[in-house]
């Protein structure tokens, strides 16, 4: 670490050059130059770094020694203002670098105790503090324009202070990045936004996002959002193929429980035979057949398992043929979703060239040239009127001057003094003087105004005049001793005289004086040749020169620029070639491909189409069929009801007679009254109850049983009419169930008869040779773009080596002017020192250096820019008729005053503004006609006003006509952009157009997706009822199990006869019942648990749908919210780009204001300290004022309305800093 701060202490001496650069000139600089080349000497002498902090330093330092080597070249170039900034720059990051540096020393002020100061010290404390911060803010605002202002000279400092922020270094950072090669005023709202390097972070619901990744992110959503819909896809399908399984399913389950409850009822019957009081033995035997039928009956059921599980293995293919389809149906909604997020990247890149285009023809509309003609022929017609005015007797000018000397005359010379006429003429007279480039006019007008003043004959005078002109230095010296004695005796002069050693050097220096600035008078005629002929010889390679690398290397540039047409037709070579055929091979082939595959897609579309709908169809009718079925179901309900309640009114009737109210063998034995009948009376009353229990039993559950006897004579007529209605529903319950068995496989054959196009190998292997021919394309593509960078990044490189190679060549005729000036100031010591540095100025500011040398003042420097800043006013005004008249219009006497107050050291530098704030002078008619003629002839003589006017008349007259030259070509220019916005905005249409149609398409796919939920409901809908079904079999089962139950019991008691045979049977017939009740309820059992699971399968594929369906709006929304903001980033970057620019002072075009859209409803904060802005609705920082307190400080920008800022306020600690943005 020591070896670091010792390179610091070595660079040190930099930062103090830095603060004598501030207040010396070029000539002071360049004694430091040579110390410059020593420090960065020793620099590189130092050995190499150790440690990690250590490394950072090192290339700290040589990322700032760039800087310094800049500072040097520009030292070397005679560049005061450019090397003072550049060293500020440096001592700026020398600074911040030092900073990283741990403090071997610090002071701890934690535990002072501030309450101790008084309140007028903590009131000074403030008021120091205060006015720190307003300094600094006013030194950094300086900073940074200056570090605009020598970046735009093509020092770039802005890349050095980018490396130092990369290495750790905190130091400076510009917002903007300004083009050299580009003028300000001309830059387009594009060009602002290009500009800006901070980061813009945008919301899209979720996350935020800075604008360098918003196409990032947008990528990444659009992927995100086309395996969502895959996904759903995928999701329905086996959602709608597990519906498939299940309606088998549940068929198979209803038919199983419908036999179940068969062969319960013919169990309950042959029970209820031997049960019978008096059971024969011919019935017996018909029950045992009826047993075995029964038997035979199980079989058969066990045999439809078999068909069902052969039914099941034949489903598992067609689902395998479905996953097939699902693939293709995959595929095919993931390249809608690419063809969505293409067409809209394609969009996006659109509206980009729209914003381009619309900048240039904002531009070139705004930039009305013919009415800027017409302003600029106005002023030309009016510095032409007041040139006329001046040459035709100067009335109105004299008047000017006139009222100029009433308010500035105390300005042009001492009032009080004896000479104050003659000042007041030498004042005017000192402009035109100090203007001009001739030594002798100087050296003749001093002693025509010293001499006055000294009480000289004209005779003297005009003597010493004469020597001047004849280079008589001997008469010259004569003069200028009476001069100095005449003025050494005036009360009003505090002269010394000069010895004749002091008279001597004077002449000397006044010598050479003459001849250096006689050798400088054409210097900037011979440069101006010089570069034009650089320019000449050096053209061929100027449009090359001029292009930007970094946009080249970047490949950043922009359509329609210079950069991009060097790029395209570099590329339209390479095209040609080799790499060329070989990517166009491979764009056929893909085309060809793609075109293969959106065939088969289209058939397979067609295909799916006509699926849909005919299965559409048919599942209307399945489901009418089922609302059918659940109505005859519910007939069927009520009218086994009335059938129940008639027979247990009959059997209680014929209960009765045998055994009285009790009406039930159980408890007792018939009646005596029964028993006293005769036997066939009670043989016919036996035989009725057990026709009335035979009869229910077999037409409760033996309908349909083969071999099952329906006997309905001793029904009454109540059950009778039940039965038959019974009948009635039965037949259209079978007819029923034979429509869905026909349905289903009729349903079944429509995908049967709908065979695929083309097998899903060949489409997956088709897809695979287009992706394959699209990687090789891309790669093919980037081989060629780095062939093209390569090939133009060496043309533009070699084009500026050799342009600069040319423009830096030294003109002869200058240096030998240079060679010259600095031989000739070199003799003279007074001069030596500053001789090289002064070598090669223009003739006016070399004399007024070499005066301000000889008298060691700088006066007369201040004076000179003073005059040629007057004289740029002159003619100038302000616009406005309330702003005229001596302070505000520039005239003779104005600058004369202003030349007096910069050129005297006795004189205040603002005593020309003092002036005019005196008492005017008051002038009464004789005096005010004398003064006129007195301007009169001053004017006619000597009018450097009329000097500048003319000037102004010729510099007006190019502008004219360079406009004139521009607006010949403006309607074509024009007319081109307009036709280029047309062409793009069809584009624009056409892409709108196709993503309206894909989107169109995937509101199909999400209908698709509705329905198949629907079909779910639907489905869910008809599993209660089989659910309830079971339930209800369970249910009647118990109660059978009870009631047989209860009929051995009955029959045991009742047996008189055979006891033990009957006892037998009824065991035998018990145990074969509960043995084939096990078996179907086993089936039942299989079939219920393949209903729950596919319905519990269902129940999830359809939360994951729903899961899908809920992220991808937020998905489509989040692309949505990114777009929106995509299209106003280029506003935003430009505002603050323009801000910025502003706040650090630089000029910005009020056109290109005005080209900026408006943020409506939308407000920019900025997080303090960084360079990240956000953009958010104004109604946000209103109604959420208090998600934005403290810790974070930030600026509010663009803010409209006073009462969202107030509201914010309300819930902000931080105090706010905010400025409105030009469109807000």
């Amino acid at each position: 670490m020591k070896r670091q701060l010792n390179k610091i202490l070595k660079i040190a001496f930099i930062i103090l050059f830095f603060s004598l650069s501030k207040s010396y000139s070029v000539e002071d600089l360049s004694e430091f130059t040579e110390a410059i080349s020593d420090a960065r000497e020793g620099f590189d002498k130092v050995s190499a770094a150790s440690t990690d902090q250590s490394k950072i330093i090192d290339e700290a330092f040589k990322e700032i020694d760039k800087a310094t080597a800049i500072a040097q070249e520009a030292i070397n170039n005679n560049n005061t203002e450019d090397a003072i900034k550049t060293l500020e720059f440096v001592e700026r990051s020398l600074t911040d670098v030092e900073s990283i540096i741990p403090q071997e020393f610090g002071s701890d002020m934690s535990n002072i105790d501030i309450s101790t100061l008084s309140k007028e010290d903590m009131d000074t404390v403030n008021e120091l503090t205060a006015q720190m911060k307003s300094s600094k803010a006013v030194k950094e605002k300086e900073f940074k324009s200056n570090l605009i202002e020598i970046n735009l000279k093509g020092i770039d400092t802005a890349s050095i202070s980018e490396k130092l922020n990369d290495l750790g270094v905190n130091t400076i950072q510009l917002d903007i990045v300004l083009d050299k090669d580009k003028k300000i005023e001309t830059w387009t709202k594009q060009d602002w936004a290009n500009s800006y390097t901070g980061s813009i972070l945008s919301y899209d619901g979720k996350e935020v996002v800075a604008d360098k990744a918003v196409n990032s992110r947008m990528a990444e959503l659009e992927e995100k959002f086309q395996k969502n819909a895959a996904l759903i896809e995928s999701k329905k399908n086996e959602l709608s193929l597990l519906n498939s399984q299940l309606s088998p399913v549940s068929v198979e389950l209803e038919t199983l429980n419908e036999r179940k409850s068969l062969l319960t009822a013919q169990y309950n019957l042959e029970i209820e035979k031997l049960s019978a009081v008096n059971l024969t033995n011919v019935e017996t035997q018909k029950s045992i057949e009826i047993s075995d039928k029964l038997k035979s009956e199980l079989d058969n059921v066990a045999s439809e398992v078999s068909e069902v599980e052969k039914k099941s293995a034949s489903l598992k293919e067609d689902i395998s043929k479905i996953n097939l389809e699902i693939n293709v149906e995959r595929d095919a909604l993931n390249k809608i979703s690419s063809d969505i997020a293409n067409s809209q990247k394609e969009l996006n890149n659109t509206f980009a060239a729209i914003n381009a285009k619309q900048s240039q023809l904002d531009s070139l509309l705004n930039n009305d040239l013919s009415k800027t003609n017409q302003v600029l022929n106005q002023q030309l017609s009016q510095v032409t009127r007041e040139k006329d005015f001046i040459e035709a007797k100067f009335e109105k000018s004299i008047d000017k001057e006139v009222e100029a000397l009433e308010r500035y005359y105390s300005a042009l010379g001492d009032v009080d003094s004896e000479y104050f006429e003659d000042e007041l003429e030498f004042s005017l007279r000192e402009v035109g003087v100090i203007l001009d480039a001739d030594p002798r006019k100087a050296r003749a007008f001093d002693i025509e105004r010293y001499g006055t003043y000294a009480g000289l004959s004209q005779d003297a005078i005009q003597r010493g005049i004469d020597a001047v002109n004849k280079d008589d230095w001997e008469m010259q010296g004569d003069v200028f001793k009476e001069i100095y004695t005449g003025l050494s005796k005036s009360k009003e002069w505090v002269v010394d005289v000069p010895t004749a050693a002091e008279f001597r050097v004077m002449m000397i220096e006044e010598k050479a004086e003459q001849a250096a600035i006689l050798a400088s008078l054409n210097v900037e005629t011979m440069n101006k040749d010089w570069n034009e002929k650089l320019k000449e010889e050096a053209k061929e390679f100027e449009p090359l020169a001029s292009l930007n690398t970094r946009m080249l290397q970047n490949g950043s540039y922009y359509k329609g620029s210079a950069e991009q047409a060097l790029f395209q037709a570099e590329r339209d070579k390479v095209l040609s070639g080799e790499l060329g055929s070989k990517l166009n091979e491979l764009t056929n082939e893909i085309n060809q491909k793609q075109t293969q595959y959106n065939e088969i897609v289209e058939l397979d579309k067609q295909r799916r189409e006509k699926i849909s709908k005919e299965v559409a169809k048919i599942n209307d009718q399945i489901n009418s069929n089922n609302s059918l079925r659940t109505e005859i179901n519910s007939k069927y309900s009520a009218v086994n009801k009335e059938f129940s309640a008639a027979y247990d009114k009959a059997m209680k009737e014929a209960y009765e007679v045998v055994y009285g109210p009790r009406a039930s063998p159980i408890g007792g034995g018939p009646t005596a009254a029964f028993n006293a009948l005769p036997p066939e009376v009670k043989s016919a009353a036996f035989d009725k109850i057990s026709s009335l229990r035979n009869g229910s039993t077999a037409f409760r559950v033996g309908r349909g049983v083969t071999g099952v006897k329906q006997d309905m004579s001793a029904f009454t007529q109540e059950m009778k009419a039940a039965a038959e209605k019974t009948i009635e529903l039965d037949t259209q319950i079978s007819e029923a169930k034979k429509t869905a068995e026909s349905l289903y496989s009729k349903r079944s054959d429509v995908y049967k008869n709908n065979p695929e196009v083309i097998d899903f190998k060949t489409t997956y292997e088709l897809q695979g040779q287009i992706r394959t021919a699209q990687m090789e394309s891309i790669s093919v593509n980037g081989d060629i773009n780095n062939q093209v960078k390569e090939s133009v990044l060496n043309q533009v490189e070699e084009a500026k080596t050799k342009y600069n190679e040319i423009m830096s060549k030294e003109n002869p005729e200058y240096t030998a002017v240079k060679n010259k000036v600095t031989s000739i100031l070199k003799d003279v010591p007074t001069f030596a020192d500053k001789a090289e540095s002064l070598a090669g100025l223009d003739p006016v500011s070399l004399r007024a250096q070499l005066a301000d040398i000889s008298a060691g003042t700088k006066t007369e420097t201040a004076a000179l820019a003073a005059a040629r800043k007057a004289m740029s006013e002159m003619g100038k005004t302000t616009g406005s008729q309330f702003m005229t008249g001596p302070y505000w219009e520039m005239s003779n006497v104005k600058a004369a005053a202003i030349v007096r107050s910069k050129k005297f050291e006795h004189v205040d530098d603002y005593a020309y503004i003092n002036a005019y704030y005196e008492e005017p002078l008051q002038l009464d008619t004789k005096d005010r006609k004398e003064a006129e003629e007195g301007f009169k002839e001053f004017l006619a003589n000597d009018n450097p006003k009329l000097n500048a006017l003319n000037e102004k008349t010729a510099n007006l007259k190019t502008e004219i006509a360079t406009n004139n030259a521009q607006l010949s070509t403006i309607g074509a220019d024009i007319s081109k952009i307009e036709k280029e916005i047309g062409t793009i905005k069809s584009s624009e249409k056409d892409l709108k157009s196709q993503i309206a149609s894909l989107n169109k398409e995937l509101t199909s796919k999400q209908s698709l997706i509705d329905k198949k939920t629907q079909s779910l409901s639907e489905l869910q809908n008809n599993l209660d009822p089989i659910n309830d079904k079971i339930t209800e079999l369970e249910t009647q089962k118990s109660e059978l199990d009870t009631n047989i139950q209860n009929e051995i019991n009955a029959i045991s008691q009742n047996l008189e006869k055979s006891p033990t045979a009957k006892s037998t049977e009824i065991d035998k017939l018990n145990t074969d019942y509960k043995s084939q009740m096990a078996s179907l309820d086993e089936q039942i059992s299989n079939f219920e648990n393949q209903a729950k699971d596919l319905n519990q399968t269902a129940k999830a594929i359809n939360d994951e749908i729903k899961s899908y369906e809920i992220e991808t709006p937020q998905i489509t929304q989040q692309i949505a919210s990114l777009s929106e903001q995509y299209q106003y980033l280029d506003n935003v970057k430009a505002n603050l780009a323009m801000a910025t620019a502003k706040n650090i002072g630089i000029k910005v075009d009020e056109k290109a204001i005005k080209s900026l859209g408006k943020l409506d409803g939308k407000a920019i904060i900025s997080i303090k300290g960084t360079q990240l802005v956000r953009v958010v609705d104004e109604k946000l920082l209103k109604d959420k004022a208090i998600d934005f307190i403290d810790p974070i400080s930030f600026s509010i920008i663009g803010l409209s309305g006073s009462e969202n800022l107030n509201a914010l306020k309300s819930h902000t600690k931080t105090p706010l800093k905010y400025s409105h943005l030009f469109s807000s």
